[in-house]
């Protein structure tokens, strides 16, 4: 097998074969092994990243493949701005190492970001950087080094906000003119995340496979397990036609009543939840319950010779 081209990235395959042959790396594949399964896609219009698109004389132009209906980063958003100009900067390496046509990736991707309110001075600014720092590349990157120790650096972290950025720019001009050009500043900024200001997921307030614990107000106390909930379990108890013990104890006597707690949280297997409710109730030794005596098992009584 010797395809005019062939390129593979982890488990996705792109080559190209000649008109009318066979295609032997796609039935080598699927041959290989009874249990691997292997799809083939004929004449695809894209490939990761890339989108294909046929031109005249049989040629394929090659673009930078964006999903529909996905917007960047409006600029309104409480970002640092850094975060929004690398944005714009990664979309442009890739329209470099992608793209066949560069120039109409930097039109589409300077439309797409005046769309989402960036402003135009500060698209233009970033494009010109980016371009700048190809030029860079030809250079050695210690081409101007001076051969002197490094300079100790020290790095700020502060929350982030839009009044602290813009401050934090005039703070770093007094900084550098107060010590001189001796150390290195770098500004770390803390953003918040939703999830840290509440709870995404509601309080569970119906939990299951309990420990829970039943005090009556003559001071009797009575101790069980479950994996229902809590609620459904201590209504059965309360209920004077049921056979369990809470519930004989208030047939018996009426005016009583029993406020629950629940002890521990239990494991969902049903023998290892009842040996932790046998511990809690011999520990604590409810009077409604049966009691459990622990004993201490001795494997070798006499010794092991």
């Amino acid at each position: 097998m010797n395809p005019p081209f062939f390129a593979l990235y982890v488990d996705d395959i792109f080559c190209r074969r000649k008109k009318n042959a066979q295609d032997e790396i796609g039935e080598g594949l699927r041959n290989f092994h009874p249990k691997l399964k292997f799809t083939v896609e004929e004449e695809p219009d894209r490939f990761l990243d890339s989108k294909f698109e046929k031109t005249a004389g049989h040629n394929v132009s090659v673009k930078v493949f964006q999903k529909p209906n996905k917007m960047p980063i409006h600029w309104s958003s409480q970002t640092p701005r850094r975060y929004k100009r690398n944005a714009i900067t990664c979309e442009l390496h890739r329209a470099l190492s992608i793209s066949d046509d560069f120039e109409a990736e930097v039109i589409r991707i300077r439309e797409k970001y005046k769309n989402a309110g960036f402003p135009y001075g500060f698209i233009i600014d970033t494009i010109k950087h980016f371009r700048f720092s190809k030029f860079d590349e030809l250079i050695p990157d210690n081409f101007f080094d001076v051969p002197d120790d490094t300079k100790p650096t020290i790095r700020v972290r502060l929350p982030f906000c839009r009044k602290n950025e813009n401050l934090m720019q005039s703070f770093l001009r007094k900084h550098n003119s107060y010590i001189g050009d001796f150390y290195s500043v770098f500004v770390i900024w803390n953003t918040t995340k939703i999830s840290s200001l509440f709870s995404l997921k509601d309080k569970n307030v119906h939990p299951h496979c309990i420990i829970y614990e039943g005090s009556c107000s003559c001071g009797v106390k009575y101790i069980g397990e479950t994996d229902r909930c809590i609620h459904v379990r201590t209504g059965e108890h309360e209920d004077i036609k049921k056979n369990s013990e809470p519930s004989k104890h208030l047939k018996a006597n009426r005016n009583h009543s029993f406020t629950w707690k629940i002890l521990a949280f239990a494991p969902r297997d049903t023998s290892k939840r009842k040996i932790l409710e046998a511990f809690f109730i011999s520990k604590f030794k409810p009077g409604l319950n049966e009691q459990v005596n622990m004993r201490k098992l001795t494997l070798f009584k006499y010794g092991v010779t």
